[in-house]
């Protein structure tokens, strides 16, 4: 490890922006060193921000919407760092991060805690033929489902066709609802500065070499009504 991730990794662990997960057989929704009390007060939205990285999302939309809560996840402590610390200078009080793998959120989160997700250019696992480490498959899917509200909207990016194809392929299997889908997002014609105003180190990157970036939105309920994803 080197010294600036060495550092990173143990200054983390005294911020007060970074909560980590400590399960207790009688108190499964358990953060160390605390939860934040409004993060309980269900009167103040929560959305999450999964393989956050440096949490450029979560400190985006928490800058824009100070009447929300954003958490951000990722297992990389030294990217987390450069969030937390961000949060910090810029004074946010409604954003925290998890260090935390995904597939373990479920024992963390209580039913209908969050009520909506981004997903920002997820690892593709191209050599993952079941598709079963993709943060937008059946698996994942159904973790997600055991703490999002049944109308909390999914948004996720990617630069990887793939993954895309696959999402798509996949969501009737996990009783999701689609709402809108673009190849090309930024030639979609659409105008949502939430969507086309923030944009991921991964997403300037990919955007510079020219690669097109493709845009899914969907419900896990598949019985959410047409009218609900037209005024997503």
């Amino acid at each position: 490890m080197g010294r600036k991730k060495s550092f990173r990794y143990q200054d983390i662990t005294g911020m007060d922006r970074v909560l980590f997960p400590k399960l207790k057989s009688t108190d499964p929704i358990r953060l160390e060193p605390c939860w934040p009390k409004n993060l309980l007060n269900r009167e103040q939205p929560v959305f999450l921000e999964l393989g956050c990285g440096k949490g450029e999302y979560s400190l985006a939309l928490a800058a824009r919407y100070p009447e929300r809560n954003f958490i951000g996840v990722d297992v990389k402590s030294d990217r987390l760092w450069v969030g937390a610390s961000r949060a910090m200078e810029l004074g946010l009080e409604n954003v925290w991060f998890i260090r935390a793998r995904i597939d373990h959120l479920a024992e963390y989160f209580p039913e209908n805690f969050a009520d909506g997700i981004w997903i920002p250019f997820p690892d593709p696992a191209p050599g993952n033929i079941s598709g079963r480490k993709r943060l937008t498959s059946p698996r994942f899917l159904n973790i997600y489902r055991n703490f999002l509200k049944p109308n909390g909207l999914i948004r996720c990016k990617t630069d990887h066709a793939g993954l895309y194809d696959f999402t798509l392929e996949n969501l009737d299997a996990a009783g999701a609802r689609l709402c809108r889908a673009f190849e090309d997002l930024h030639s979609s014609g659409i105008n949502d500065p939430d969507i086309l105003g923030i944009e991921s180190h991964f997403e300037t990157e990919f955007r510079k070499k020219g690669y097109s970036i493709k845009f899914m939105e969907f419900y896990l309920d598949e019985s959410i009504h047409e009218s609900l994803c037209l005024s997503a």
